[in-house]
């Protein structure tokens, strides 16, 4: 659909009354339009998937979204008034993005390791909250521990990002609300001020894209590799009648 189209569309919604929009609103939920306006949210989601796999899902779709808002405000030349607004949103994928994939690689990374050394099958375990950087520290002492430099410099490329962030704030909540969480105090984070705080978008758009594919070649290795580990480990102990 073109702009002018859009256009149209957003003044007939505009014009109609609530009461009108009220009596015949439908539940998004129950599908009745097109396959082409159709999304179907457990299409990504199968139940005998790990639960580090969901995470990882999620985390492309943030990622996805921010890397494309990014590109369209990019071109968008000559209209600051989109930029300066959609950059929270844009931030706020990119930061929770970086924490789905960061507690999924701390939860699938000692299954994965434990099935190398065929010593069984770790459960799944979630942990964390919303400091990416104490999740980073986590992901790095597990490939220090076990001398892994496969992964080590992707995720030194992820904590340079990481800390340029951290230069500004420590509270990962400034994408979502423009005080801090804080329950003691509820400052204004940082970027709300009467001197200019900038970022270069351009800049941006190349860290984005970069630790997305760092993380989807980290997290795609990981997933398939448990996989046919499991698969193998499984068989192997079947055979032996002590069957997972």
């Amino acid at each position: 659909m073109d702009k002018d189209k859009w256009k149209s569309l957003d003044k007939k919604i505009q014009a109609y009354s609530l009461d009108e929009l009220m009596k015949d609103a439908k539940n998004p939920f129950d599908t009745c339009y097109s396959l082409d306006t159709t999304a179907f949210l457990n299409w990504r989601f199968a139940p005998s998937d790990r639960v580090e796999a969901h995470f990882f899902r999620l985390a492309e779709g943030y990622f996805e979204v921010a890397i494309y808002l990014l590109r369209e405000c990019i071109e968008a030349t000559g209209t600051h008034n989109i930029l300066d607004i959609w950059i929270f949103p844009i931030l706020f994928n990119i930061v929770h993005g970086i924490e789905l994939y960061l507690k999924g690689f701390n939860s699938i990374y000692p299954i994965y390791k434990k099935l190398e050394k065929f010593e069984g099958i770790e459960e799944s375990s979630i942990k964390g909250k919303h400091d990416i950087k104490q999740l980073h520290n986590v992901a790095m002492s597990l490939i220090n521990n076990n001398h892994d430099k496969v992964f080590k410099k992707s995720l030194l490329y992820v904590r340079k990002f990481i800390d340029i962030i951290y230069e500004y704030t420590d509270d990962m909540s400034f994408g979502r609300y423009p005080i801090g969480k804080s329950k003691s105090t509820k400052e204004p984070h940082f970027y709300v001020s009467r001197e200019n705080v900038t970022l270069d978008l351009t800049n941006l758009y190349v860290w984005v894209k970069r630790i997305s594919y760092e993380f989807d070649c980290i997290t795609g290795y990981l997933e398939d590799m448990t996989g046919e580990m499991t698969s193998i480990y499984n068989e192997v102990m079947a055979e032996c009648g002590e069957r997972i």
